[in-house]
């Protein structure tokens, strides 16, 4: 399956709907993967952080399950280990930070910096394990935690302590509180519900004084019973409905695959371990691994392909420590090729080894915009400050040694995401598969849209990797046509679940939707009949009615009609997969025309309209050799027939006349009464229409009234692509019928029914 996804994605096609499409997941939004001092918000935690601190580390192994032995359905598990030597814990403390972890999917709440909980009752059912009690020893305390901020400093609420009773063991027990800046509860001075960024639990137990307290509890939920309530149920997780998002965000942008890029190490914080001097590191495989595996886990629930970012410039930032961690100060395992080898075997190997053939990871890209710490780089020069900036040379052996090590321990490509596409080629001829580029309003220098991906002269196919979602001269809709009309691989937004100046999801997710071309099988009509639910013809004229199908009105000429049209694209695939393009005349927001391929295949079929700047819609219909259409004057189908007839005498036409007339309105036709005029003439009808010329030679017939005639000629027009013509000589007994009925019959299937008038 992924070898299949693969060429799909990395392979240059003309339609546009093969590109990748999705959104980045800023690192961030989980906080880290692994874990430090601070506790860490990970994928396998579903966001949530067990304190680390002296006297709050008693709750360990976090993980969110679908079902445990505590109680059936979805929960929070974890470990409590209180009064446990070596480091005697007095309690253990589970929180959220509900600002980037919204338990609802992206988008998150729009310019929410904290939520006032003044007067707000919050819920939470515990699953308590056998002897999770504390009985008889002094008995486990629950509380609720509440954290504002204010200032860059937090401060905290406990809820009343709440003893667990030995009769809850081996069941769930539930807890409320109401949250007051003034109410019941232990507080800092300055702890303000009004300005709530943090909720949680906190188990308490005197473990000096009895035997220790260990076991796995589960935190069944947690509810903040504001308006709208904020819910953490855990029935799935907030990684997978963010994931279920970016997939609806790929599909509004009609994308064959769907990619979240999501980042892993970073600046080298978390999941890491390091030696003396920061020599010989090693991966921090107890909490990186649950995380991955959550990771890889709701990418395959949710129908998603991962594009995992291993290394971000803030790598090579001067080091800084925050709260006893240090952020960046790792240029030097870019720089000495020992140090390079020892990060490569001690920590991007055992990752590579473990999810190399994972079919839902879609490409490992190497590092996130290596040209800000990398001297060297044209029009740049990193600020020593704030950057211990390595050589070009240094970073493109470092990326192509990660290069190297993707190469061999996976079967998924290796890339990298440059900060400007005029960058691009520094990293040509290390051996990636894949590049990346991210394109923001911020540099002028590039031009809108893209100049086509050839000129870029890289031995790979490129994506687009960044583009803004808020703040920007473009809609999401201009930066998806841009990607398609240069050639790129596909397009990823910035971002689902970031809170940053360069964010709008849900405005990504409108735009795109007002781009949605809408249309089903009932508005696929023969284009001269005007019929619904008839099957395509080669060769022939049909008509697709809909919303949203093209952003602006074109006419192409009929001497050389495009396979592309004001941004639109038709396609029509067969039973067996085969693509092939469809000729297109005329496109508006309401209504296309295209002419079938002379190929065409018999049996079910697949319509799908694409416009350049959007998605797609797709219709099921069938294919068969004939579609019998006749025209009508006033181009409904029905009516006046757009007929001529042919005065013959001697062999010779002495006249052709139309046999309908027209006034200035639309519809405004009417018939031209038909008369057999000298004893020696022949009138030829002479029908137009399409969809006929593939019918088998002599099985045509033409119904006039109540005869059954055989043409002279059915076939194609010869002067206009797409339209057919049935010639047939006129029985003088259908002198002075009057209005008649006209029809065709080929292949079974009988046009629809125009009319003529005899005098």
């Amino acid at each position: 399956m992924f070898r299949a996804l693969a060429a799909l994605a990395f392979t240059l096609m003309p339609a546009w709907s093969q590109m990748i499409a999705g959104a980045n997941l800023p690192w961030h939004a989980y906080g880290d993967l692994g874990g430090n001092s601070w506790g860490f918000r990970g994928f396998a935690t579903d966001g949530f952080t067990a304190a680390l601190g002296a006297g709050t580390g008693g709750i360990r192994g976090v993980r969110r399950v679908d079902n445990s032995s505590h109680a059936a359905g979805p929960g929070l598990l974890f470990r409590m280990a209180l009064g446990s030597p070596p480091v005697p814990q007095q309690s253990g403390e589970l929180t959220v930070n509900l600002v980037s972890h919204f338990p609802a999917g992206c988008p998150a709440t729009a310019n929410v910096t904290h939520f006032n909980l003044e007067g707000v009752e919050l819920r939470a059912q515990l699953c308590i394990p056998p002897g999770g009690s504390g009985w008889p020893n002094p008995p486990v305390w629950f509380q609720f935690v509440l954290k504002s901020e204010t200032g860059g400093e937090y401060h905290t609420l406990l809820s009343p302590p709440v003893a667990l009773e030995r009769a809850w063991e081996g069941s769930c027990a539930d807890f409320t509180f109401r949250a007051a800046s003034l109410g019941p509860g232990e507080r800092t001075a300055r702890f303000d519900a009004g300005r709530v960024v943090m909720a949680g639990i906190r188990l308490t137990a005197n473990a000096l004084a009895g035997a220790p307290v260990t076991g796995e509890y589960l935190l069944k939920n947690l509810a903040i019973l504001t308006s709208p309530p904020i819910a953490f149920d855990f029935a799935s997780s907030t990684l997978e409905k963010d994931l279920r998002a970016i997939g609806a965000l790929a599909r509004l942008a009609g994308a064959a695959v769907s990619v979240a890029r999501v980042f892993l190490f970073v600046d080298g914080r978390s999941g890491i371990l390091w030696g003396p001097d920061s020599t010989s590191p090693s991966l921090d495989t107890e909490t990186v691994f649950p995380d991955l595996d959550a990771l890889t886990d709701a990418a395959t629930r949710a129908g998603v392909q991962i594009l995992p970012v291993l290394f971000d410039y803030q790598w090579a930032n001067q080091a800084r420590v925050v709260s006893g961690v240090q952020l960046g100060g790792r240029a030097r395992s870019i720089r000495d090729p020992a140090r390079r080898r020892a990060l490569l075997d001690g920590v991007v190997r055992p990752v590579l080894q473990r999810y190399g053939a994972h079919p839902s990871i879609l490409a490992w890209q190497v590092i996130n915009e290596p040209e800000w710490v990398t001297r060297g780089v044209p029009g740049y020069t990193p600020n020593p400050a704030t950057r211990d900036a390595v050589e070009l040379a240094e970073m493109r052996a470092f990326i192509r040694e990660t290069g190297d090590a993707v190469r061999a321990l996976t079967r998924q490509p290796a890339s990298v995401g440059s900060a400007r596409r005029i960058w691009l080629p520094l990293w040509r001829d290390l051996g990636l598969n894949l590049y990346a580029f991210h394109s923001y309003d911020s540099d002028s220098a590039e031009p809108f849209p893209w100049r086509r991906v050839e000129e870029l002269h890289l031995d790979g196919p490129v994506l687009v990797g960044e583009v803004p979602t808020a703040n920007t001269a473009r809609r999401p809709g201009d930066y998806l046509a841009a990607a398609r009309a240069g050639g790129y691989a596909g397009l990823l937004y910035w971002s689902c679940r970031a809170r940053d100046s360069a964010t709008s999801f849900a405005g990504a997710m409108a735009d795109l939707n007002s781009r949605l071309p809408l249309a089903d099988a009932n508005g696929l009509l023969n284009a001269a009949s005007y019929a619904s639910g008839r099957p395509l013809a080669p060769e022939a004229w049909f008509t697709l009615f809909g919303a949203n199908l093209a952003a602006e009105t074109v006419l192409a000429s009929q001497s050389a009609l495009p396979e592309t049209l004001g941004g639109v694209a038709v396609e029509l695939t067969d039973s067996a997969g085969v693509a092939r393009a469809a000729r297109l005349l005329f496109v508006s927001p309401g209504q296309v025309n295209f002419l079938t391929p002379r190929n065409l295949s018999p049996g079910p079929m697949r319509v799908t309209l694409s416009r350049i700047d959007g998605g797609t819609a797709e219709i099921a219909t069938t294919a068969a050799a004939v579609s019998p259409g006749l025209f009508a004057a006033n181009v409904n189908g029905q009516g006046p027939a757009a007929a001529l007839i042919a005065r013959v005498r001697n062999g010779w036409v002495t006249a052709t006349e139309p046999v309908f007339r027209c006034g200035a309105t639309p519809g405004s036709c009417t018939l031209v009464p038909v008369e057999f005029r000298e004893p020696d003439e022949v009138l030829i009808l002479m029908l137009f229409g399409t969809g006929i010329r593939h019918q088998t030679a002599g099985a045509l017939t033409v119904r006039i009234a109540d005869q059954t005639l055989a043409p002279a000629y059915a076939g194609a027009q010869n002067e206009f692509a797409g339209l057919d013509q049935v010639n047939v000589e006129l029985p003088r007994t259908l002198g002075a019928r009057g209005r008649v009925e006209v029809s065709v019959e080929a292949g079974g299937q009988r046009s629809n029914t125009v009319t003529l008038e005899f005098r």
